[in-house]
C-alpha cells in the first residue's frame, strides 16, 4: 500500500466539516445506472467554502465507495424451481462457461444491460476493484439491468437469491472491466505519444519519461496558459496536465449528447459556491484512472525503447490508490482547494479553459514521490 501523502513543508489549516442536511430526491429523467442509485444530498454551505455534493451509495466528500450498496430488492429466499428461461445455456455439457448469445432474451438482455452500469461503477466509484470483492462489484449493476428490463423480473430474482446462478453470469460482465481500463489505457497511449515527445532518439525518450514520472510532474498543469503542452510544471494546480484534461474529454465527453458523460450526468459530483451557483466537478475514481493510464503509458517507455506491460491491477493498484489519497488528503486538509480542483478539471474538460476560480486558489506543493507502487 502506498505510503501516507504529506504536503511538503507547508503548514495547511483542516476546514471543518460541513454539516450533512437531509438527502433530496433524485433529479429527474436519469439514465438506467443513476436513476436507481443517486439521491442527491445538499449539504450546508460553509462561507467561504463552496461545499461538495455527494450522492448516497457513490462518491462522497469523504471518498470513494469501495464496496457497492447493498441490493436495492431484498432477496426473497424463495424455494420455488426457477423458470426455464432464466437458466443458463452452457457452451457444453459440464462445462462452467457461457457465451452472451446462447442465452434465452431476458438473460442474455440482462447481461448485456450491466455493461453501461458497471462501466459507471468503475468511473465513479473505483476502477480497480479487488479480486474478493468482484463478484459483490457486479452483482448490483446486474440486478439494476434486470429491473428496468421487461420480462426480466424472474431473472432479477433468481439474481437475488441463486449465488451459484450469479457465479455463472459473472464472468461475461467480469471482462468488461479489463476492457472498460484498456481503453483508458490506449487513449493514454496515444496523448503521451503526441504530448511527451516520445518520437527522438532512446536517450532523449528516456530522460523525458523520467522527468515526467519524477515526482508525478505528469499530473501537473503546465504554464503559461491551461492547454499548454510544455512549460514548467505548476506544482500548485495537480490533476490539469492537459493531457488528462484531452484524454477525459475525448473518452467521456465525446460525441455530445450521446457521450457516456452526457448519459450519466447525474453521477458527476456537485459543489455548491458561496455565490449560489451549483458546479459540475470531475469524479475521483475517473481522474484517478486516467493519471494512472498515462503512468502506466509513460512507464512503457521509460527504458527509452517502448516495452508493452498489462494494464493490470497486480502491477498498477498501487499507483492508482496513491491517486486516490493524493486527492483525498487535499480533500480534507484544503476542502475549498479540493473543490476549486476538481470542477476546473471539470471545467477545462467543457470548455478547454480553466475556470476563474483556479487563478485565485492553489494547493500547496505536494509531495508524491512516496505514491509510487
Amino acid at each position: 500500500m502506498p505510503n501516507p501523502v504529506t504536503l511538503g513543508s507547508a503548514t495547511i489549516p483542516v476546514a471543518p466539516p460541513a454539516p450533512i442536511l437531509a438527502p433530496q430526491p433524485a433529479p429527474p429523467q436519469l439514465g438506467l445506472f443513476e436513476g436507481a442509485i443517486a439521491n442527491v444530498g445538499n449539504p450546508g454551505v460553509v462561507a467561504p467554502v463552496p461545499t461538495q455534493v455527494g450522492f448516497a451509495g457513490g462518491p462522497t466528500a469523504s471518498g470513494v465507495i469501495i464496496d457497492p450498496s447493498p441490493p436495492l430488492i431484498a432477496p426473497l429466499n424463495d424455494t420455488a424451481p426457477w423458470p426455464a428461461a432464466t437458466n443458463h445455456v452452457f457452451v457444453a455439457p459440464g462445462s462452467p462457461r457461457i457465451t452472451l448469445m446462447q442465452q434465452s432474451q431476458p438473460v442474455r438482455l440482462t447481461i448485456s444491460g450491466s455493461f453501461e452500469n458497471l462501466h459507471a461503477f468503475i468511473m465513479f466509484r473505483q476502477s480497480f476493484p479487488s479480486a474478493e470483492r468482484t463478484i459483490s462489484f457486479i452483482h448490483q449493476p446486474l440486478v439494476l439491468a434486470a429491473s428496468r428490463i421487461p420480462g426480466a423480473a424472474e431473472v432479477q430474482r433468481r439474481l437475488l437469491n441463486d449465488q451459484e446462478h450469479l457465479q455463472s453470469i459473472a464472468p461475461l460482465p467480469r471482462a468488461r472491466i479489463s476492457h472498460f481500463r484498456g481503453s483508458v489505457k490506449d487513449r493514454c497511449a496515444s496523448a503521451v505519444a503526441m504530448m511527451f515527445n516520445i518520437h527522438s532518439s532512446p536517450a532523449e525518450i528516456a530522460r523525458t519519461v523520467e522527468k515526467q514520472l519524477n515526482n508525478y510532474t505528469y499530473i501537473f498543469a503546465k504554464g503559461p496558459n491551461a492547454a499548454s503542452f510544455s512549460g514548467p510544471a505548476m506544482r500548485t494546480r495537480p490533476y490539469r496536465n492537459p493531457a488528462i484534461i484531452m484524454v477525459i474529454r475525448g473518452l467521456y465527453f465525446s460525441p455530445g449528447i450521446s457521450s457516456f458523460a452526457n448519459r450519466h450526468k447525474a453521477l458527476f459530483p456537485r459543489v455548491h459556491a458561496n455565490d449560489g451557483t451549483i458546479n459540475l466537478a470531475a469524479p475521483k475514481a475517473m481522474v484517478a484512472l486516467v493519471a494512472t493510464g498515462l503512468y502506466a503509458a509513460l512507464n512503457e517507455w521509460r527504458t527509452g525503447e517502448f516495452k508493452s506491460a498489462d494494464f493490470a491491477a497486480t502491477t498498477y493498484l498501487d499507483v492508482y490508490n496513491g491517486h486516490i489519497a493524493a486527492m483525498e488528503h487535499i480533500e480534507t486538509h484544503r476542502n475549498d482547494a479540493f473543490n476549486v480542483m476538481m470542477t476546473d478539471a471539470y471545467h477545462q474538460v467543457i470548455t478547454g479553459a480553466p475556470s476563474a476560480a483556479s487563478s485565485t486558489t492553489e494547493i500547496a506543493t505536494i509531495d508524491l514521490d512516496t505514491l509510487e507502487g
